[in-house]
């Protein structure tokens, strides 16, 4: 199956436009309606307060990945617009990355927990329209930035900041050229900064920097921020450090990791931990196993009732080509899984579930990649065969799926997975060029309205699955048989028109 964009495209590549603009961030929902089998939710962007349009989705990451694709789409244009430099429409993975000083000076901060505050200011300097900010590390205050937007104002003065303390480290440096490997002379602050906790927003505070980076930034902050205890005022002696290479090191990276997990197993078992979803149910991480080498698929969930157990035994149970298997789970103390990604995060008892990972993507990815394409009815009807297939299988063990592209919830019958299939084949049948046009065709067939995208064959299936009666939808052995019966009427047209 062709790989496509990941289900939280617009979430990933919104975040990014966050972290090079020092934004804040925030995903509202609105409000949750409809019955538990067919949830709708709807959530807003919000950005430095800004609120963007609503959107919907079937699940909350949908809903949360189409309110920002519709907040990106805005600043795309109106970016465009302003800069052609600057954030571009078209594709987002083209946007060109902006050169991020606030993280430079992050990362300085934090490797001696010193605060970094961005503080609005009058200049002269420029007219009105202007955004004038001053950057202040500890107890040290630097120069202006001025900018057209708050986020390049904080950009700009950090970069003074950055700057200043490359200059400084530059002289010290020079002054102490007389010696080979080894730093020496006093080491004094330029001012007596305290030793206190960074108090910046995340959004300020949480960005990654290069090696390179790192290391030339490792220099300023021990000649230039020392904190009171380590200052040549307290401590006379002569102070040494080697300037030795550094390289990345699997320590270096197990630091990383631990920003997605604690727990002493998932750490030993694997690396190349990366989160790749998370929802209302739990999040879900790919890692390679440090001894097969093989990547997984790794589910954290909370551990605190017997559904979860019930649900790995019938996870164990299932052996199928069209159903990802199961590999096995563990306990541990972990951060909570239904909390967003952060270093502030509770703990609590979780369960570990490990799965088959498939690389060539989800069907969501596959259906993203074919918009604005020509329609493949053929290779679209073969995956819903697919998928039922699994279904079928599933109810043959008498279990329910109940997670078919949707967040259902329901547990009266099968019959809720048969209503998710029909959502499904619609989808596939006819892939709109936009998900707001498809998000409209699913809402109309909730309704009972059938559109004319669908040929007559096609709204006889469909109103069949989507039965407000339950009962009256067909079982999977049902909807194998139709599609056999396409299939041989598409084979018979194709040897009578050779």
């Amino acid at each position: 199956m062709a790989s496509g964009r990941s289900p939280c495209f617009y979430i990933e590549e919104l975040n990014k436009y966050q972290q090079r603009n020092t934004a804040v961030l925030k995903y509202c929902e609105l409000s949750k309606t409809g019955p538990p089998h067919n949830l709708r939710f709807t959530y807003q962007v919000t950005i430095d307060g800004r609120e963007f349009p609503k959107a919907e989705g079937r699940s909350k990451k949908e809903a949360k990945n189409a309110a920002a694709k519709l907040a990106f789409e805005i600043i795309s244009k109106e970016q465009k617009a302003a800069s052609p430099s600057s954030l571009q429409t078209g594709d987002p993975s083209e946007v060109p990355p902006i050169e991020n000083y606030i993280g430079r000076v992050n990362t300085i901060a934090q490797k001696k927990n010193l605060s970094v505050i961005y503080e609005e200011c009058e200049s002269r300097d420029s007219g009105p329209d202007k955004f004038h900010y001053k950057c202040k590390i500890g107890q040290n205050e630097y120069g202006i930035g001025i900018g057209s937007t708050k986020q390049e104002a904080k950009q700009l003065a950090a970069k003074l900041a950055y700057e200043k303390i490359q200059s400084e480290n530059l002289m010290k440096a020079d002054a102490s050229s007389g010696c080979s490997n080894t730093v020496c002379g006093d080491v004094q602050s330029n001012s007596s900064a305290t030793n206190t906790s960074a108090s910046e927003s995340p959004s300020e505070n949480d960005f990654s920097t290069s090696e390179a980076e790192s290391n030339d930034n490792s220099d300023a902050l021990d000649k230039s921020f020392q904190s009171p205890e380590n200052s040549s005022r307290n401590n006379p002696r002569k102070v040494k450090r080697s300037l030795a290479p550094r390289f990345d090191s699997p320590v270096k990276r197990e630091e990383k990791e631990r920003m997605y997990t604690v727990d002493s197993r998932f750490i030993r078992d694997f690396t190349e931990i990366t989160p790749i979803g998370e929802g209302g149910f739990g999040q879900v991480f790919k890692a390679k196993h440090k001894i097969d080498e093989k990547t997984y698929v790794i589910k954290c969930v909370k551990y605190n009732n017997e559904k979860v157990e019930r649900e790995v035994k019938a996870l164990a149970m299932l052996d199928h080509a069209n159903i990802v298997h199961y590999h096995s789970c563990w306990d541990g103390l972990d951060y909570d899984p239904e909390q967003s990604i952060n270093s502030s995060r509770s703990k609590t008892r979780c369960l570990f579930i490990q799965m088959e990972y498939c690389d060539k993507g989800t069907l969501e990815q596959w259906i993203e990649s074919r918009r604005d394409k020509e329609q493949d009815k053929r290779l679209a009807l073969l995956f819903f065969a697919q998928i039922t297939e699994g279904v079928h299988y599933i109810h043959s063990k008498q279990l329910i799926h109940r997670d078919l592209k949707l967040a259902c919830v329901e547990d009266y019958g099968n019959e809720v997975d048969i209503f998710a299939l029909g959502l499904i084949l619609a989808e596939l049948l006819h892939i709109c060029s936009t998900g707001i046009e498809t998000m409209k065709i699913l809402k109309g067939l909730r309704n009972g309205t059938f559109s004319d995208v669908f040929d007559n064959k096609e709204k006889n299936l469909l109103q069949q699955l989507l039965s407000k009666d339950p009962k009256k939808r067909p079982n999977t052995l049902k909807i194998l048989k139709t599609l056999k019966e396409w299939r041989n009427i598409a084979e018979k047209k194709k040897r009578n028109t050779c």
